[in-house]
């Protein structure tokens, strides 16, 4: 885009160079005709004093003289209008210039929430009653734009099997979205849990995690805006692995493409 503004550019500045240069030379060269004689003599030598001949009807040379300049004599009688118009045509397409560098220049200040963190712990904790483990769960976005970052809405869940075949469903299913206010600053500002969520897992299920033959994914997604208002989306999916104290180790991407956009 940038390479078609500058020709655009360059040919509306040639154009305009070349039709200035032609009227200057139109202007210098082009003369009114005069159609009007003096007093003139008779072969008698009288005089006719006062009396005008008008050459009402010109020759077929001189009509078709004028039938040849008629192509630009437009031009040259009204230069300003066409030089009207080769103003406009550049005028737009700096406009169109300036345009998209103001594009560029608000992605670049965009802001971006990128994950940083996710943590599980406590796979070890005594269950309760009913046989479930309450577990801690964090997680963190840090805005890496140059802008703020105003969260509108997310929701984050969790999701464990307790058998290497199962798969996360095709397509995610998101709880109910928690809407917020919140606003991350740029660069060092972060998203995410100050005091732990918990995770109610059952005992069959964080022991078959622990053995290394289940499975538990973090998935959800956050949506935020920017000052001028425009809307972001990350959607995420990460799967863990844990340690023998019950702490995750590690996470990494899981799923489906359905559970992943960044815009």
């Amino acid at each position: 885009m940038a390479r078609i503004t500058n020709l655009l550019a360059f040919v509306a500045g040639m154009v305009f160079l070349v039709g200035f240069s032609l009227v200057v030379w139109q202007a210098s060269q082009h003369s009114k005709p005069n159609n009007y004689s003096g007093p003139t003599k008779y072969e008698d030598g009288n005089k006719e004093s006062g009396q005008a001949i008008i050459q009402n009807a010109p020759d077929d040379h001189h009509k078709s003289s004028k039938q040849k300049d008629k192509w630009y004599q437009t031009f040259v009688d009204h230069p300003t209008e066409w030089l009207l118009v080769l103003f406009n045509l550049i005028l737009a397409t700096y406009t169109a210039r300036l345009y998209y560098a103001t594009a560029a220049l608000a992605g670049a200040d965009r802001p971006n929430l990128l994950p940083i963190d996710f943590r599980i712990t406590g796979l070890k904790n005594t269950p309760d009653g009913a046989g479930l483990i309450k577990c801690d769960f964090r997680f963190k976005f840090q805005n890496f734009g140059r802008s703020p970052a105003f969260v509108k809405k997310y929701s984050v869940d969790v999701w464990v099997c307790d058998s290497p075949e199962d798969e996360l469903p095709t397509s995610p299913h998101y709880k109910t979205p928690i809407k917020t206010r919140h606003i991350i600053a740029p660069i060092t500002g972060w998203y995410g849990t100050t005091n732990p969520s918990h995770v109610f897992m059952e005992s069959g299920k964080a022991e078959a995690l622990l053995k290394g033959i289940g499975k538990c994914v973090a998935y959800g997604f956050i949506e935020y805006g920017n000052v001028g208002r425009e809307s972001y989306e990350i959607k995420f999916a990460f799967q863990f692995d844990f340690d023998e104290a019950g702490n995750s180790l590690r996470y990494y991407p899981a799923g489906s493409d359905k559970y992943w956009r960044y815009t």
